[in-house]
């Protein structure tokens, strides 16, 4: 699957040199799995957000948890450990 092309810029702000950060796949797991993971860091992140925070928070392992609008969990992410490690 081809990275995603999405907005640096905070609830979709764009201007005309804004830098375009792809998005990887990242590997999806059930929400279920991941609200409450003790020595865990979670980072919340909007519909389509993604920028350098982002990328190095999900190749250190942390959790990104992705909020629609109204703030509701819709899709949590985190890498592997083997992934994560190297």
């Amino acid at each position: 699957m081809p990275p995603e092309r999405v907005s640096s810029g905070q609830d979709g702000d764009e201007t005309e040199d804004a830098v375009k950060i792809l998005r990887p796949p990242l590997r999806r797991i059930p929400l279920a799995e991941g609200w409450v993971r003790p020595g865990v860091v979670t980072i919340t992140m909007s519909v389509g957000q993604w920028d350098a925070l982002l990328q190095a928070s999900y190749d250190a392992g942390f959790l990104l948890l992705e909020l629609d609008d109204k703030e509701r969990p819709i899709a949590l992410y985190q890498k592997t450990c083997v992934e994560a490690s190297s």
